[in-house]
Parts: C-alpha cells; structure tokens; sequence
C-alpha cells in the first residue's frame, strides 16, 4: 500500500511539472506573438490618474476693432498666426504646435500610381502608431477625415491621461459624437506607444485602439473629404507628436508609410511659425501652404489694402510661387495674387468646386526681383472689384475682378517639383469701409 502510494504521488508530481511546463510553454509563445503582453496585462486594471481633458479650446482672445487694422513685423509668436511645424525625422512624422489653444494636421496626398484616388475619399481603413514625445497631457491627437473645410470634420482621438473621443467640427462648431472617456488599452504618459484605426464605410465609423474596438457610431451625412493626421493643445503649447507604420486602404488600393524619407512621404510636410523677425511658410513638394490671421471668421474683410515683404529662401524658385490671398470662408475657396521666383504673375480665383477663374494672362513684371534671397513687396488694394497692384513701390497697373468676395485675407505659398521656404515681414492689412 505504502509502495502504491509513493506512485501515487510521484505521478501527481510528474503531472504538475508537466502542466507548470506547458504553462510556460505557452506564456512563452504568448510572448512572441503578444511582445507587449505584459503591458496588457496591467492595463487591464488602470485606474485614470487624472481627469478628463478639456472638452472644448478656450475662445481666443484676439478681438479686433473695425474698421480692421492689422500690422505685424513677426517679431515674436504670437496666437495671431499659425504656429506649427510637420517634418519627416528619425524615420517618424512628427506634428509640432509651438502654442497652446492651436492645432494642426497635416494631409494625406493620395495614391501615386492612381491619379484618380487622391486626397478626398469616404470610405477608408486606416491604422496608425502614435506616440506624445513632449507637451501638456491634456492634447489630444488622432485621425482626422471627412474633411471639407480647415474647421469642418471628424477627429478620432487619443491622449496621454488614457482617454479617447470623436468630435465632429461644423465651420469650428465642436460637438462630441463620444465625448471623453478612459481606456485601460490605451497607454498613458510620455513616449507611450499607441496604435489607432478608423475604419468609415457609409454611415458607419469604427474606432480601434491596440487592437481593441472602441466604439461604433453613425455619421448620418457621410461625404468624402481630406484624410489627415491631426494634434491639438489645450493648456499648453510645446507639443510634439509623432506618427509611423501608417497603414491603409481605400477605393480598393493600398497604402503605406513608414516614413524612411521626407522625400517618399505619402503625408504633406512643412509649416508657418514666426521666428528671427520673419514669419516661415515651409511646404513640402506639389503642395499650397496659406495662413490667414486667426481667427479667420474675426478677420473678414470685402475692400481692404494689404501689404507684405516676401523672399524665397530655399527651393527652386522656379516651382515656387508666393503672394497674398482674399474672399476666404474657410472652404479651400479664395482669391489670391501670387507670383513665382522669376517675376510671373497670376491673379486665380480658386474654388472649392473646381471651377477656377484667372483674371489675367500670366505676364513677367518687371519690377520684380527674381532668385533666391531676393526680398520683394507686394502692395495690392482691393475697392469695390478694383484691384490695384505695386512690386516694390512700382505701380504695375490694375484689373477689375467683378464683385470684392467677403472673407479673410492671408499669405500664400504654392509649391510644384520642390520643397520651399518663403518668409514674409512688415505686414499690412487696412480694411476700407465704403
């Protein structure tokens, strides 16, 4: 019986070595397939550390006397001119807001090899890794889509207190479509890694964080629109977040980017930041770059003088063309006068439908100062359709353009087989009330 017993348990002791064993065996493989398992694992039981972000920006406090008057040598950032910057470094895109109450975002080009897909869709799948390097833990980042005017959108976002939202912008009229709620998937703090997906088919919109599904609510209204990357700051300004390993697909093809070049980046780059006593406009290739004084809807004029000084400092100043704009409502419709690094001007009305409009034959003028380095003034006053032009103090003549369009003014940089930086200084804008 004693010798029974001894069997007995020498199996039972041979059983569980083997169970412990296998366990490990497949806390092992569990490892390999799951590396950030016990990561997970913990998370399962967060606890928020701290309350939920703001729910809206504090309403800005540039307020401005009419008739308006605007005049800035760019000595210093200031709230009054985006300040952001989105490069390509260390094989990451990085988005950078240099103050607090602003955002940025930076747009999806489109597929190369097809033409036909390009930077407006409505049903996409894409996933993305994100990860906070500095600034306020109440900013929020994400996906933002179904983009039809700069402030009219859907954001899906994250922060690093471990909360997640969906927003919907109408012309900077936020509403929450989810407002703020804490995850335990989401990894919290600085230089936490976070991988994010939206997937939009029609009315439907599904929101991944790490894999897990968040949510899923209905866009009643669904119309295509720009697909972007997008940060805001709250609190705080000094933010740096960068994106990688973008994953995608829509309209049946396939995109990717791990953003190994600035060259090959399938995301526009650059930025308009005030520093040195100039304010940079820096664009990446085949794309427009334009700021107008925030806020847009507070800066509408109809007749106005404006004035500014503007140099190309770096890129072929054949492919770069820089000037003023007008009549913009924030639809990606304006007017705008510009001329390229050889003295070529154009007057465009672009319209958000496609259907531009030239008010005169593109023609080299004279008293511009061609090349890189060169700085050049443009003078333009605007009265009842009239629109009157100097270069540099040189009256250059005029044309009619119908109606003065309402809406703000601003600066403009357009980029075509090059990367740019144009820097403006001594701006003057002077409303004319009839």
């Amino acid at each position: 019986m004693a010798f029974s017993s001894r069997r007995v348990m020498q199996g039972s002791m041979y059983a569980l070595i083997g169970i412990i064993v296998l366990e490990l065996i497949v806390l092992w493989s569990m490892l390999l397939i799951v590396p950030d398992l016990p990561q997970r694992i913990r998370r399962i039981n967060a606890i928020p550390q701290a309350g939920a972000p703001p729910a809206r920006q504090l309403t800005t406090s540039n307020d401005f006397a009419r008739p308006l008057q605007i005049t800035d040598s760019f000595d210093t950032p200031t709230p009054l001119w985006d300040q952001s910057y989105v490069s390509v470094r260390n094989q990451q895109l990085q988005t950078e807001l240099f103050l607090p109450q602003s955002e940025v975002y930076t747009l999806w080009t489109g597929i190369a090899d097809d033409p036909t897909i390009g930077s407006r869709v409505t049903d996409f799948d894409m996933q993305v890794d994100v990860t906070q390097s500095r600034g306020g833990d109440d900013a929020a980042y994400g996906i933002r889509f179904r983009q039809n005017t700069t402030d009219s959108y859907i954001m899906a976002a994250i922060n690093a207190r471990g909360y997640w939202r969906v927003i919907r912008s109408s012309f900077g009229d936020i509403s929450d479509m989810t407002p703020w709620r804490f995850s335990s998937h989401i990894a919290p703090g600085l230089n936490a890694r976070n991988q994010i997906r939206v997937v939009a088919t029609d009315a439907n919109i599904v929101f991944y964080v790490n894999g897990i599904k968040l949510t899923t609510i209905s866009d009643l209204s669904p119309t295509s629109g720009q697909l972007t990357l997008a940060a805001t700051t709250f609190t705080s300004g000094d933010l740096a977040v960068n994106f990688d390993n973008v994953r995608g697909r829509t309209a049946g093809k396939s995109f990717h980017d791990e953003f190994d070049s600035p060259t090959t980046a399938i995301f526009s780059q650059g930025g308009s930041y005030s520093r040195g006593g100039k304010y940079h406009i820096i664009s990446s290739e085949n794309v427009s770059v334009w700021q107008n004084p925030l806020p847009r809807a507070k800066t509408e004029v109809q007749d106005f003088h404006m004035k500014v000084e503007g140099t190309i400092v770096a890129g072929d100043p054949n492919q770069i063309a820089y000037g003023l704009l007008f009549g913009d409502k924030g639809d990606f419709g304006h007017t705008m006068v510009i001329i390229n690094g050889n003295g070529q001007i154009q007057i465009v009305r672009n319209s958000n439908d496609g259907k531009d409009q030239s008010f005169i034959d593109p023609v080299i003028i004279e008293a511009f100062r061609p090349g890189v380095g060169v700085s050049n003034t443009i003078d333009i006053n605007l009265h009842q359709g009239e629109l009157s032009l100097k270069i540099n103090n040189t009256d250059v003549g005029s044309v009619n353009i119908g109606t003065s369009p309402p809406g703000s003014v601003g600066l403009i940089v357009i980029c075509a087989k090059t990367a740019a930086e144009v820097n403006f200084d001594n701006l003057i804008v002077t409303e004319q009330t009839p």
